[in-house]
């Protein structure tokens, strides 16, 4: 008995969901608005980065309570499903679809394909918010340009630090960096570290945040988000390096101060700053971690 009277209940939810979430192909979603103001966000680019993947998937449902009085045109979905479906960063074709926005990309690979159609699911929208996690310890931190427009933004999410010049290392092949070059405002956000429930938390607060702007507000009170520029990237000397400490993502560092040892040579810092991104296993000359130093805009 209890099954048939919740059919209906079921039914109903099922067809609000029609009436105001499109699909527009595999994981990716349309909510319309009543504004200008047109809206694109992202998780699972990666998809061992769960906090955004759970988020998403919440969002596909109409009647969740930021629906309600958004007023904004959304496009959202969950960047890379076959690599969240596998919970790996990279795809089942070994791809990075956050390296495969550039130019020059390998339109045959299935990931090249994914950041094709994401290219065309986004080509009329005004601002494009990927969401990413980090396997290390992170305060919320933004990755953008250096300048006011993605700084303010930045703080007005919620962030309390920024990273700038990651194109030096990387190149523009992410989908941000794509997005800032076709006009738009794009900025990546890593929301905290995986396995950590805070991440899930701010990633909910930064969305409801995104689902209210107005393209008017002002950073919030409170202190200036910190801005970091990157320096280089430090390259593993052997597979076998071990860190002389637990560092994480801004760890402060000096000049000259010992990083990491192995049998191949030792690994020190090369400019007052912070670390990024560090990580233990990686091959010979691959980056094991980032150096940045504080930059003024």
């Amino acid at each position: 008995m209890l099954h048939f009277a919740l059919e209906p209940f079921c039914a109903s939810r099922s067809s609000v969901h029609e009436t105001r979430i499109k699909t527009l192909g595999e994981s990716l979603w349309h909510h319309p608005g009543n504004t200008g103001l047109r809206i694109a966000l992202f998780g699972g680019m990666h998809g061992d980065e769960p906090a955004a993947i759970r988020l998403i998937q919440e969002l596909s449902q109409s009647d969740h309570p930021f629906w309600k009085n958004c007023p904004h045109d959304v496009t959202f979905g969950i960047a890379h499903p076959t690599a969240a479906a596998r919970g790996h960063r990279l795809g089942a074709d070994g791809g990075d679809l956050n390296r495969a926005f550039g130019e020059k990309t390998d339109a045959a690979t299935p990931t090249a394909k994914r950041a094709e159609r994401l290219k065309a699911v986004l080509q009329n929208v005004d601002i494009v918010v990927d969401l990413h996690q980090t396997q290390r310890p992170i305060a919320p931190t933004a990755v953008c340009p250096a300048n006011g427009k993605h700084l303010n933004f930045a703080r007005f999410l919620g962030a309390i630090q920024a990273v700038t010049g990651t194109q030096d290392l990387y190149g523009d092949r992410m989908l941000t960096d794509w997005a800032n070059a076709q006009g738009k405002l794009g900025l990546t956000l890593e929301v905290g570290q995986v396995g950590d429930p805070k991440a899930y938390a701010f990633a909910q607060s930064a969305v409801g945040k995104l689902l209210e702007y107005t393209g008017q507000h002002q950073p919030q009170a409170g202190a200036p988000l910190e801005v970091w520029r990157v320096v280089e990237s430090l390259t593993a000397p052997d597979s076998a390096y071990e860190f002389t400490q637990d560092w994480y993502n801004g760890s402060r560092v000096r000049k000259g101060e010992l990083i990491a040892t192995s049998k191949s040579g030792n690994l020190y810092a090369s400019a007052d700053g912070a670390l990024f991104l560090p990580r233990l296993g990686q091959s010979p000359g691959s980056p094991c971690c980032v150096q940045v130093q504080p930059h003024s805009p």
